[in-house]
């Protein structure tokens, strides 16, 4: 029987919360000489519809997601964000889009867990961060599902291989967490390192890195070596100001264990394909900037090399695309938002994602609007642009309608 009830299941909880936030100004639980208790967290609701020439498919999720922490002193932290998510629509008729929905994000502890299911819905629950801090002086140690972003770029970061963004993606607030040892050592008031160690199932494939960071001239600095996965890496960034501007950019190299193989169009072959084989060494780096205006416009700009991708279109790996094992397809790319806020409750944005080697481009308007001091709403689109069989020429047009509630 049909569990339809579920698809309201965050709603119905949230229902329940918000008339405990709304009483109390302060997320505060429990405060005590030794203990303190907080909590806090949000509601979203997103109704997108993907069309094409020959296909439209109307998608929505509504998630609830709480956040709590305890503080025993200043000693020790316990950090718990729980989720739980309702998703349907039509795209869950695509079997790789409903394994990708149940899949637990992290490779080691399995912490996502199904509620209800059918063929037009999924109800989902996870703990997406579930850590423990410990302090010490200048060591501090977190162990659990956690947040690691590394890097200073706004859009593909080098540097971020802990469960990077997709650089378009709508819902860029919280990155995916990954379970993690993580010691942090302070060296000084801008100086300090960090040990990862990330295992994975199976043992072979887990992560190892450090970072180490500096503040040099007014200038953030990072280096970071390490093994992910499947790859070595040795990179540095950057990030600092020049006048009101702000600057930053990255740069790294991987090797990579094996190149990947695959299967490319090619009409002189009697098969109709050819394999080809990716660089198994190659760098990635970015550069960009900002600049506030004193009417609030806002502009980001930034360039993303990528020295896996490749020149020409017919050679792209469409599997790793599809698969989101790699970010971009093409060598030369460049970002830029544009913001302004006509009032204080109308902000508008703009992005465009330009493929430079094949000449698409993604563009991305959208408005947010403050209903209320913690009610947001956005209406927004992705419209890709280009000659046939680029890449955002591929993408079909995206069209959003964004609610989010915090409390």
């Amino acid at each position: 029987m049909k569990r339809a009830w579920l698809l309201f299941l965050p709603a119905v909880l949230a229902v329940l919360i918000f008339p405990v936030a709304s009483r109390s100004q302060s997320r505060e639980l429990l405060k005590t000489d030794d203990l303190t208790v907080t909590w806090g967290g949000y509601v979203k609701s997103l109704t997108t519809l993907t069309a094409s020439d020959d296909d439209r498919r109307w998608d929505g999720s509504l998630r609830l997601r709480v956040k709590a922490e305890a503080a025993y002193r200043d000693f020790l932290t316990l950090t718990i964000h729980y989720e739980i998510a309702s998703l349907f629509g039509q795209s869950l008729s695509n079997p790789a889009f409903r394994r990708a929905a149940l899949r637990d994000p992290d490779s080691f502890a399995n912490l996502s867990w199904g509620i209800g299911d059918s063929s037009d819905y999924l109800v989902t629950h996870t703990l997406d961060r579930a850590y423990l801090t410990i302090k010490a002086r200048s060591l501090t140690l977190m162990v659990g599902r956690q947040r690691i972003a590394w890097g200073s770029a706004r859009f593909v970061s080098p540097l971020d291989l802990f469960n990077p963004f997709d650089p378009v993606a709508i819902d860029r607030e919280e990155k995916t967490g990954t379970d993690a040892l993580v010691a942090g050592i302070s060296l000084g008031q801008f100086t300090g390192m960090s040990l990862v160690f990330a295992p994975t199932l199976p043992m072979d494939e887990a992560s190892y890195a450090a970072r180490f960071y500096t503040n040099f001239i007014d200038y953030d600095f990072s280096l970071v070596v390490g093994r992910f996965s499947n790859r070595e890496v040795y990179g540095l960034d950057f990030s600092g100001q020049v006048g009101d501007v702000a600057i930053w950019g990255e740069a790294a190299l991987y090797m990579d264990d094996a190149r990947a193989i695959y299967a490319v169009a090619d009409p002189s072959s009697p098969f109709g394909f050819s394999l080809r084989e990716s660089r198994r060494e190659y760098v990635r780096a970015v550069v960009g900037a900002q600049y506030v205006f004193p009417n609030t416009l806002s502009l980001v700009v930034e360039y993303y090399y990528n020295g896996k991708g490749e020149r020409q279109k017919e050679n792209y790996n469409l599997e790793a695309a599809l698969t989101g094992a790699e970010p971009a397809l093409a060598q030369n790319y460049f970002f830029s938002t544009v913001s302004y806020q006509f009032t204080p409750l109308l902000t508008g944005n703009f992005l465009a994602a330009c493929n430079i080697d094949d000449g698409s481009v993604l563009l991305a308007p959208s408005v947010d609007y403050s209903i209320t001091e913690d009610l947001y709403l956005t209406v927004g689109a992705q419209i890709g642009v280009g000659e046939e069989m680029t890449e955002y020429e591929g993408r079909p047009g995206l069209y959003y309608l964004r609610i989010r509630y915090y409390f």
